[in-house]
């Protein structure tokens, strides 16, 4: 559906998204902040940037975007609104540049209930300062002109720290799906539509 659409990398950090996308569309545009951080697309050396050669356009604002009204078809954020410092009016940016029925992915975003979430917290670790529910995403997505077409949980094992393992990923998958320990997931996934 989304091929030759135009779509944004929104916090494109490292670009595996971007070269992902690029696969699909040659209409792919990578934007980031540079905050100074490691997940920055500006940060130290970027090789899969580099090597495809992704141009990233650094954003100079906390939250608007140099793009006109109804620009894009789809607008992808993976790991991006838990470190904004507005997401409200960060989504409602978000929704001014896309397209009327276009569509916002939201992945990885961090879980309020989930076990990894807190047990960081409980060790000191902050990196996600600000962890979601499913009604506060729910009413900040809706209130900036979304409709949820599905959100469902993601990630039950902390699979940042393990090689990848494709029987590992399906039964993470199958329990975050089917059981009720999707409930101590890690991260929401969103699929949103522009109302």
């Amino acid at each position: 559906y989304f091929k030759n659409k135009k779509i944004l990398d929104w916090g494109a950090g490292k670009g595996q998204i971007s070269y992902l996308l690029k696969r699909i569309s040659d209409k792919v545009i990578s934007c980031d902040i540079d905050s100074g951080e490691s997940d920055s697309s500006f940060y130290k050396n970027r090789p899969i940037l580099k090597d495809h050669k992704i141009h990233v356009k650094k954003l100079n604002h906390d939250f608007k975007l140099p793009y006109k009204n109804n620009s894009f078809d789809l607008v992808t954020s993976f790991g991006v609104l838990e470190h904004v410092k507005d997401d409200k009016n960060s989504l409602k940016e978000l929704s001014r540049i896309i397209k009327k029925n276009g569509c916002l992915y939201i992945s990885f975003l961090p879980y309020k209930f989930s076990w990894t979430q807190n047990l960081s917290h409980l060790f000191g670790n902050y990196y996600h300062d600000r962890l979601y529910s499913i009604l506060t995403i729910s009413e900040l997505v809706k209130t900036a002109g979304f409709e949820i077409i599905f959100l469902q949980h993601g990630q039950l094992f902390p699979k940042n720290s393990l090689p990848y393992n494709k029987n590992i990923e399906k039964i993470d998958r199958f329990l975050t799906e089917k059981t009720p320990l999707r409930f101590f997931a890690t991260n929401l996934e969103l699929f949103l539509k522009k109302a």
